[in-house]
């Protein structure tokens, strides 16, 4: 179950490379005034570190300016995508609320203006029949050796200024390895075998995590995986990734993927 939202704020804004802990924020005050109960429903999924059914993903408009491509917009599109139909109804009915003005809430450091929500029609996913999807949002994958460490294939390399970038909780392991984990991280996540046909990794970007904003202590660089992939397995565990993503940190805005049809 998806929504796709337009959201208009009442000023331009510099977009950071933190925003996913934005939206996060967005997300959680939408399920705090979502109803009377809200706050009850916040505190039930957040109270502890347990594994929340939804992922999201953020578009945000780019223009050139000289030798940059910024991000300066006073709008953009919001996906959120989750199996859990009360999740859905409590951030359509909190973001609603949101774009009334009825309180104070910020993102990017401007009040929102305006938020228009539609409901996108279910996909529907047939059992043992090969699924391209592609990646709207990067994905990660845990080292499961060691939790604090995340893969990325090794053939792919990521440049910047002719030099590769490396960071301390990066692995990188073969091609093969890196889908074999990923199918195990998927049978954990399905219940169920699910095979990866095929990876294609177009980039591998460092992305902040943690607090997001690194002017704060907690904050590491994981590889954002960017690609299509073409999975085979039951209806419901194609609904499953498709509805809540791939991968770690995934209701922290990362791993969300749209089936390709091009």
């Amino acid at each position: 179950m998806r929504l796709k939202c337009i959201i208009t704020l009442e000023k331009i804004i510099q977009v950071p490379p933190w925003f996913r802990q934005n939206l996060l924020s967005l997300i959680k005050e939408a399920l705090i005034e979502s109803d009377e109960f809200g706050d009850l429903f916040f505190k039930k999924w957040y109270a502890s570190n347990k594994s929340k059914p939804f992922t999201y993903s953020g578009y945000f408009p780019f223009k050139k300016e000289g030798n940059s491509v910024l991000s300066r917009c006073d709008h953009f599109t919001f996906l959120f995508s989750t199996n859990d139909e009360e999740f859905l109804i409590r951030v359509y009915n909190g973001l609603l609320k949101l774009s009334s003005g009825s309180n104070d809430f910020q993102l990017f450091g401007a009040k929102i203006k305006k938020i228009k929500c539609d409901l996108l029609p279910e996909r529907k996913f047939v059992s043992n029949q090969e699924v391209r999807f592609k990646t709207l949002a990067p994905f990660l994958l845990r080292d499961p050796a060691n939790g604090a460490f995340y893969l990325y294939p090794l053939k792919t390399f990521h440049r910047v200024k002719g030099e590769l970038l490396k960071f301390r909780y990066w692995k990188g392991v073969k091609n093969e390895e890196f889908k074999k984990y990923l199918e195990d991280n998927l049978r954990k996540q399905t219940g169920e075998e699910v095979e990866v046909i095929e990876l294609s990794v177009k980039e591998v970007i460092p992305i902040l995590c943690g607090s997001g904003n690194p002017e704060h202590k907690y904050v590491f660089t994981c590889p954002g995986i960017k690609g299509t992939l073409t999975l085979k397995g039951s209806a419901e565990a194609m609904k499953l990734i498709y509805d809540t993503g791939i991968g770690a940190r995934r209701s922290n805005g990362f791993g969300m993927l749209e089936v390709d049809v091009g």
